[in-house]
């Protein structure tokens, strides 16, 4: 698997960057079979990143794209944060535990249920 962080940072490797084409490949199949059977685009959709450390426990992050603004570009909102353990993070919360990942909670809140409000942690 490529290194996504050197993708993100110069494209990757050759070979990455064929891999990748192969998948947008198979995505824009989708996408054209999906039209074909009378299936449109829906404007909202989310992108997850999901990271580890060796001194904390996994996390992922959440953005969300809602459609376009106005003046035609993506409308993009950071949506959750989320540690392996459960524990919620704002956007400020996510950089300091980057910073710091020895921050983030080692075992679930005991009133995990409430600091969610009711929320299933695996919704998102």
């Amino acid at each position: 698997m490529p290194d996504l962080f050197d993708l993100a940072a110069n494209g990757g490797t050759e070979e990455e960057g064929e891999s990748l084409a192969k998948a947008l490949a198979q995505i824009l199949k989708i996408m054209a079979l999906a039209k074909e059977n009378g299936w449109t685009e829906n404007p909202f959709f989310s992108l997850a990143l999901r990271l580890k450390h060796p001194d904390g426990v996994p996390i992922y992050a959440v953005w969300g794209i809602n459609g376009v603004t106005p003046t035609g570009r993506p409308s993009v909102r950071f949506r959750s944060a989320q540690g392996a353990n459960g524990q919620f993070m704002t956007l400020d919360d996510l950089k300091e535990v980057l910073v710091n990942p020895e921050l983030i909670l080692p075992e679930p809140p005991a009133n995990l249920e409430e600091e969610v409000n009711g929320n299933d942690c695996n919704d998102y």
